[in-house]
């Protein structure tokens, strides 16, 4: 079997079934994007099969076509906070994370303190990274925000504190009512 991978040599190849094997590499710890080719000569136990044929061409072999890839992605870091915004005497905060956050500690009000308080609500947004947080009326031009056991999908977690604004709003004519 031939094993590729971005810049790093395999270790082992154990067979753990007839069709199951684990690659083993050297543990990394930079973060990133890995990417692992396999094949095109693979023999199965019984010498049955020397080569394989991934685009399924009849042509097995190809040094290029019949190699089966895939990737996989390594993340130690911690989400943080990107933004945190409300207006003016506004009831909402949103908030703005680097990276998709867990939905269950997104959505766990204790996790959050705006204003040294607990919010009322937290509704994680279908994009995964922002959370609108339900707070008492907000005033002046900047918020404390403080996150604990901020947690991605992947488990990395951190605790964080973070300066919010407050956006004011201006009354302001945007036309003629019923002409425009």
């Amino acid at each position: 079997m031939l094993f590729r991978s971005t810049g790093i040599t395999n270790v082992s190849v154990t067979q753990l079934s007839d069709r199951i094997y684990r690659i083993s590499f050297p543990p990394q710890t930079a973060d990133g994007t890995y990417s692992l080719g396999v094949g095109p000569n693979i023999t199965d136990a019984a010498g049955n099969l020397t080569q394989l044929d991934q685009d399924g061409d009849g042509n097995a072999g190809e040094a290029v076509d019949d190699v089966f890839h895939t990737s996989f992605t390594l993340d130690s870091t911690p989400p943080s906070i990107a933004g945190a915004y409300a207006l003016q005497n506004g009831t909402w905060v949103g908030v703005t994370f680097s990276e998709a956050i867990a939905p269950v500690w997104a959505t766990n009000v204790a996790n959050y303190s705006v204003n040294s308080t607990t919010p009322i609500r937290a509704v994680l947004q279908t994009n995964g990274f922002q959370v609108a947080l339900q707070v008492s009326a907000l005033a002046g031009v900047n918020f404390p925000l403080g996150v604990t056991g901020l947690t991605d999908p992947l488990g990395n977690q951190t605790n964080l504190t973070f300066t919010g604004t407050i956006l004011s709003l201006s009354a302001t004519d945007i036309g003629s009512a019923g002409s425009d």
